[in-house]
């Protein structure tokens, strides 16, 4: 890391600026209030204990989606998909607002090529009152906010968005990055308990404390795949992760299951146009997409791209085009109350 600052000032909102200098915003280092400079303390790293069964599957999901699907009702922005059959409400008007797993509070990013600088911008969900906005001096996306933290966020970072990322931590209070390791040879993702699960290029899984240490954890096989995204369920039992297959003329994705040490792997979709995925809060599910890709002209479009859910006991899953199998479209009601298919993109998948 190196010694001079990467985040330039910039002038906050009044109600912003005095919830940071009263450490009163974002509810401190925890849900249950206080701030920290750092992320909580948390246990000694070591591998986690044997994983426990996955949950039964349920008859029907639950929960609320973070989405920007715009043909859902053509309203530009992030919107929330309830479950329970309640119409749909806008989050905000920027396409990626992030939730914290709790969704009292998200994030968005803004990067200016023209300036090579990231603004990172949290806001408390409702309200849209902005508690921490700072600006990173390069490339910063994909933010992964701290199941233990209102204040901590795993990003990839860069010098532009042109050059190599790494992962890094930000803590948004005291405007610091810590513990940069390299996106290209690993995925990672926050373990339920404030630690993350890295896995490397080569199949090794580690679990780490952030700005602390990192320990194996297990190992995973990528059959010669190129390694996309992990995301770790809200047990801390299970991850899903996107392979990649570029040989050939076409590039194939889709889902694999494991344990969090890597054992009783399973693939979870068969559809070859699957980029990622999202657990549901209770672990029973898993939503993927069906991307084909869209063609356009004057004449119209061709392609979709769908949002699916299946058990996360499931493997082999290819709802194209035995449909409905094993998977099943999420039916969902727009913002009029019109029960309509939610296409995508899904951003997070909240209680």
């Amino acid at each position: 890391m190196p010694d001079e600052p990467v985040f330039k000032p910039r002038k906050l909102l009044a109600q912003a600026a005095l919830c940071l200098l009263l450490a009163a915003c974002g509810g401190g280092g925890s849900e249950t209030g206080g701030s920290t400079a750092a992320p909580s303390p948390t246990p000694p790293v070591s591998p986690s204990p044997s994983p426990s069964p996955s949950p039964s599957p349920s008859a029907a999901p639950t929960g609320r989606l973070w989405h920007n699907n715009y043909a859902l009702d053509f309203a530009d922005g992030t919107q929330v998909a309830n479950l329970n059959n309640s119409p749909s409400t806008v989050a905000d008007i920027d396409r990626f607002a992030v939730p914290w797993p709790d969704g009292t509070q998200y994030v968005l990013t803004d990067y200016r090529p023209s300036r090579r600088e990231t603004t990172i911008t949290v806001k408390e969900t409702g309200t849209r009152r902005t508690l921490f906005e700072l600006v990173y001096d390069g490339y910063a996306t994909s933010p992964q906010p701290s199941p233990v933290s209102k204040e901590v966020l795993l990003m990839t970072v860069g010098n532009s968005i042109t050059d190599p990322a790494d992962y890094a931590f930000i803590n948004l209070r005291t405007r610091s990055l810590f513990d940069r390791f390299p996106a290209a040879t690993v995925s990672a993702d926050w373990m339920p308990d404030g630690r993350y699960l890295q896995l490397a290029t080569s199949g090794q899984i580690s679990l780490g404390t952030p700005g602390g240490a990192r320990a194996p954890a297990g190992s995973f096989n990528l059959q010669g795949r190129r390694l996309g995204a992990v995301r770790v369920n809200a047990q801390g039992t299970q991850f899903i992760v996107t392979l990649t297959d570029s040989s050939g003329a076409l590039t194939r994705s889709d889902l694999w299951v494991a344990q969090v040490d890597g054992s009783n792997a399973g693939r979870l979709t068969r559809t070859d146009i699957t980029s990622y995925g999202h657990w549901s809060p209770d672990g029973r599910h898993i939503a993927f997409d069906a991307d084909t890709g869209s063609v356009c002209n004057n004449a119209g479009c061709l392609g979709s791209c769908e949002i699916w859910y299946v058990d996360s006991s499931a493997r082999n899953v290819d709802p194209l085009p035995s449909f409905p199998g094993p998977a099943s479209a999420f039916q969902v009601r727009d913002r009029s109350g019109s029960t309509r298919r939610l296409g995508c993109e899904v951003l997070a998948w909240l209680r």
